[in-house]
């Protein structure tokens, strides 16, 4: 659980920089674009990782 627990301190830490260095203004959709990819799964819960789920 200190692993898990690490690994989520850092992605939350690496947030602002990632936003600032990647997020620019744009017009907010209409409605969502059909071939949109989905999103990565970048982090899971600690009971998605105790229990082996996906």
């Amino acid at each position: 659980m200190l692993e898990w627990k690490t690994l989520g301190t850092r992605l939350y830490q690496k947030l602002p920089a990632d936003c600032f260095a990647s997020l620019k203004a744009c017009e907010p959709l209409k409605e969502v674009e059909p071939n949109r990819p989905s999103q990565e799964i970048l982090f899971k819960t600690w009971e998605e990782l105790k229990s082996g789920k996906k």
